[in-house]
């Protein structure tokens, strides 16, 4: 059975830049007993999802990066949190997502 990746206690998202269109969160890779293989991350606004990305978790690269970016355009100004949640090469994803509410 595989074990879903999860994210330490210290993990945060932050906010690289942010525009009135835009915005890019830098996040820490999530830790697994398997290999994480990429991210989902969800953008909401409320209740409502308004996007969704996949990103990978770089870890072909020697050495894989301790960080990653990701940018999502924004629909306008309002309140929204960003879910991230680790997805191992299983396919088993993060019980607990790193999250991030922000103002925009």
């Amino acid at each position: 059975t595989s074990e879903p990746p999860y994210f330490t206690p210290d993990d945060a998202v932050t906010i690289e830049e942010i525009s009135d269109s835009a915005v890019k969160f830098r996040f820490p890779q999530a830790v697994s007993s398997d290999h994480v293989q990429n991210y989902r991350c969800e953008l909401w606004e409320g209740n409502e999802l308004v996007s969704i990305c996949y990103r990978l978790s770089c870890t072909f690269y020697t050495p894989a990066p301790e960080t990653l970016t990701i940018a999502f355009d924004l629909p306008g100004s309002g309140e929204y949190t960003l879910r991230i949640y680790g997805v191992n090469c299983f396919a088993v994803e993060s019980t607990e997502p790193l999250t991030l509410e922000f103002n925009a």
